[in-house]
């Protein structure tokens, strides 16, 4: 389920030119709580070394992510208080998660 998730973006921004706040936020929740992925499935579904694939990811959440998507995507998914918690902070969050799973592939 994590390795679809983190495909999810690259899919949605693929067909429809967009990025899902619930996705980005799955995807938060998922490397913050440490589940794993299957790099298989990665390279399976984007053609992609794990490596290469967290790059692309990166580079998509830095150009096309922003905070105000975020707020209007989570804001009437997420209870208030969760919201309240990461409306402000869950981009830079994800990318500093994603940033460090980059780095540990590169070592």
């Amino acid at each position: 389920m994590v390795s679809h998730k983190l495909v999810a973006p690259l899919d949605r921004w693929k067909k429809h030119h967009v990025v899902a706040g619930r996705d980005v936020y799955d995807i938060y929740q998922f490397l913050m709580n440490g589940y794993s992925y299957i790099p298989a499935i990665l390279f399976e579904r984007t053609g992609k070394t794990p490596k290469k694939f967290f790059e692309h990811l990166i580079g998509l959440f830095e150009t096309n992510v922003t905070d105000q998507l975020l707020q209007e995507d989570l804001n009437t998914v997420l209870p208030y208080d969760e919201f309240r918690k990461v409306r402000k902070s869950l981009k830079q969050l994800t990318l500093f998660l994603l940033r460090a799973e980059f780095a540990r592939l590169k070592s």
